[in-house]
């Protein structure tokens, strides 16, 4: 009998794993144009799974990605102008060239992310967590431009 249940469980836990959840927050219409065209502007995605996803050059801007999973994703050249990206997972993620200009990412996990000259002048970055972030050439929310990360050639 205990066998069976360890068996049970073990075929609900390894079945669930597999299949993608969605979650009630997300708006379907917006998941499909964004897998369509990678054109959203102002769509709500908050809480989506785009985990690894190519969003090279999509426009984002004003996007609703709150608490969204980008992990590993590459966002390069994205337009993320006024996105919402607050308590979203951007570790690893590709941010190269984004304009992330005035866009609100408080709270947002960007460990080991590259933003490479990256646009993020007005951003909100309070309690962001940047642990291991190259910033290199980034502009900066006060309109600096960052060296963290460059090479010292650069």
């Amino acid at each position: 009998m205990k066998r069976k249940i360890w068996v049970i469980l073990l075929l609900v836990v390894g079945t669930s794993a597999c299949v993608e959840l969605t979650t009630p927050e997300t708006d379907p219409e917006s998941q499909a144009k964004l897998e369509k065209a990678q054109n959203c502007p102002t769509c709500d995605l908050s809480n989506i799974n785009l985990s690894g996803a190519n969003l090279k050059d999509a426009n984002l801007s004003g996007a609703n990605l709150n608490n969204a999973n980008l992990s590993e994703a590459n966002l390069e050249g994205a337009n993320l102008k006024d996105a919402n990206l607050s308590s979203a997972n951007l570790s690893g993620t590709n941010l190269n060239n984004a304009n992330l200009t005035k866009a609100n990412l408080s709270n947002a996990t960007l460990i080991g992310a590259q933003l490479i000259n990256a646009k993020l002048k007005g951003a909100s970055l309070n309690t962001a967590n940047l642990y291991l972030v190259n910033l290199c050439g980034a502009t900066m929310p006060n309109g600096a431009k960052s060296v963290r990360g460059c090479s010292e050639s650069f």
